[in-house]
């Protein structure tokens, strides 16, 4: 489907300098005292076990709000015993070790080797959250070749935030102003010492006026100007939290019921959850683009001259109430055949 999309050039506007927006985070799905598989194992502090699912999701974002997805897996995959005796118990039968668990970092390993395979020849921006700066992850940046923006944060990456304050500080002209007293700064170069090994990272934030901490900070290897800095933080580095708004919480609230448990045996909730990607993005597209305003106009020739250019969202105000007059249509009209004579697709929401 996301080929399709792009050979019809539907995604021409979700690129950032030939690069793709791709956010990438983990979701929790369900939680249970029975065993799941594809699922962490958590001792609680009663001694009790609970199992939980979470998976780790790439999607495709732009400035405009639609989001979709290009790959998925579970966090936890493979890893559920297939009985007890991998877990290690004490002479009363109380577990004392489990099998070493997957965490995120290992699934975002999985996950980008997927992608490399299936989209081989496109070049991404990862934008990811503080947990992925990591000297494994701008490897695998370099590795294809990818540029990538983390949020950065003292705790997650001590050293170069430490380095980064100071370059930033040096140069009074790497700092634009803003009316509401905050600041965007910015420095090129930082020195990152991981180890044996030594990384240039550029590093672009907004400081809180009155010296008040940082309201966004990003590290990442696209080279900042002044021309470009502006845009490079707000339609790049924070379109990261479009994966949360646009992409989860619209699943799990919105009808699709992401953290519904329709299967609990084998990859039942793997293959759901990756069907909810498949219906949210085409709700996506009837949402955003102009399909239903054409196919309005073909229906009424004589009325309609145009079709009107302004997304759902002005007509329905939310989702919610889409998705329920959607659901209404469905039950209330017939369904007709019809051909391709309509325009090519388009999204009615202008793109900066």
């Amino acid at each position: 489907m996301i080929h399709a999309l792009r050979k019809k050039k539907i995604l021409k506007n979700f690129k950032y300098k030939n690069h793709y927006l791709l956010a990438i985070d983990g979701v929790h799905l369900k939680t249970s005292k029975q065993p799941l598989p594809n699922s962490l194992k958590f001792k609680l502090k009663d001694g009790s076990i609970e199992y939980r699912q979470y998976a780790l999701e790439a999607k495709l974002v732009s400035p405009a709000g639609p989001v979709f997805s290009i790959g998925s897996t579970f966090i936890g995959e493979d890893d559920l015993p297939s009985e007890t005796s991998e877990i290690k118990t004490d002479a009363e039968g109380k577990i004392i070790e489990y099998p070493k668990q997957d965490c995120e970092l290992k699934a975002f390993k999985r996950l980008i080797e997927e992608i490399y395979i299936n989209y081989p020849q496109w070049n991404f921006v990862l934008l990811l959250d503080a947990l992925y700066m990591s000297k494994s992850v701008i490897e695998i940046a370099n590795k294809y070749n990818w540029w990538y923006a983390i949020a950065l944060k003292k705790g997650s990456a001590p050293v170069l935030y430490e380095s980064a304050m100071q370059a930033i500080k040096k140069d009074y002209r790497t700092r634009i102003k803003n009316s509401d007293g905050t600041v965007l700064e910015w420095a090129n170069g930082v020195i990152w010492n991981n180890g044996d090994k030594k990384y240039r990272i550029n590093v672009i934030g907004t400081e809180k006026g009155n010296n008040d901490g940082w309201a966004f900070l990003y590290a990442t290897n696209i080279f900042i100007n002044k021309n470009e800095a502006q845009i490079l933080q707000d339609e790049v580095c924070r379109e990261r939290w479009k994966i949360e708004n646009q992409g989860f919480r619209e699943q799990k609230h919105c009808g699709l019921e992401l953290e519904k448990a329709f299967g609990t045996r084998k990859h039942a909730a793997l293959n759901y959850y990756k069907i909810v990607q498949i219906t949210h993005l085409i709700r996506v597209l009837i949402f955003y683009s102009n399909i239903f305003r054409t196919l309005q106009r073909i229906d009424n020739k004589g009325i309609i001259k145009e079709t009107i250019q302004k997304p759902m969202l002005e007509f329905f105000k939310t989702i919610k109430h889409f998705v329920n007059e959607f659901a209404r249509s469905i039950f209330s009209y017939k369904l007709t055949l019809r051909n391709k004579e309509f325009q090519r697709l388009e999204f009615a929401v202008p793109y900066s």
